[in-house]
């Protein structure tokens, strides 16, 4: 494959799990991570998930809270790749409409780690995180 056809495929992958958590359905994410019971996903609470699918439990949980969820990469998603491994960063935002009224807006910043495995490209591990100040 060329690396220019697997830069796209890794930001597609990128641009469509920040979709599918914007769906509030986690298991639209199911395709893009590693189904493992030890990849480390980091977020900004708790400080990290071990395994995917206690990152989609906790994700249902909290979801249940929101009358609308939108979270957004920026145009700053960048790709870098070397053979069947490569990581994207890009800085986001988020709106919350809480079902109680409360909203709330955020921006951050991600890291995603993804290996090809076969055809695809899958998260391996990913670290999203806020500023502090």
């Amino acid at each position: 494959m060329s690396q220019n056809k697997d830069a796209k495929d890794i930001r597609n992958v990128v641009v469509q799990v920040f979709k599918n958590w914007s769906s509030m359905k986690p298991e639209t994410n199911d395709p893009y991570y590693l189904a493992d019971d030890k990849t480390v996903l980091f977020d900004a609470a708790p400080m990290q998930d071990i395994g995917w699918s206690t990152q989609k439990e906790r994700l249902r949980r909290a979801f249940k809270d929101f009358e609308y969820f939108k979270m957004d990469p920026n145009e700053d998603l960048a790709v870098h790749q070397v053979g069947d491994l490569a990581w994207a960063t890009t800085t986001w935002k988020y709106e919350i409409y809480f079902k109680d009224g409360k909203r709330i807006q955020h921006e951050g910043r991600g890291t995603f780690v993804l290996q090809r495995q076969g055809e695809k490209w899958l998260v391996v591990h990913d670290h999203i995180s806020r500023p502090v100040l």
